[in-house]
């Protein structure tokens, strides 16, 4: 499973940004599993909270900036 429909919400400061993985929204096209969250300049750590496709939440705090972070939804689930 690639997590699309995975929902990410970014928080820094009062800063929030929310991004969600989408597949098979065009016809012929392939859409690449990844989202891309710019933030500038900022160089302090955030905290992404995931929202998996069946609903559960995972929260991620003090994720450092301007890195590649790969998140897998744990197995056994987590508390919706």
């Amino acid at each position: 499973r690639r997590g699309w429909g995975t929902r990410i919400v970014l928080q820094q400061g009062t800063k929030t940004m929310t991004q969600e993985l989408a597949g098979g929204t065009s016809y012929c096209a392939a859409h690449e599993a990844a989202l891309i969250f710019g933030l500038g300049e900022a160089e302090s750590p955030v905290t992404l909270t995931v929202r998996w496709p069946d609903g559960s939440q995972q929260t991620l705090e003090n994720v450092a900036v301007n890195r590649t972070l790969m998140v897998r939804q744990p197995r056994g689930g987590l508390s919706p």
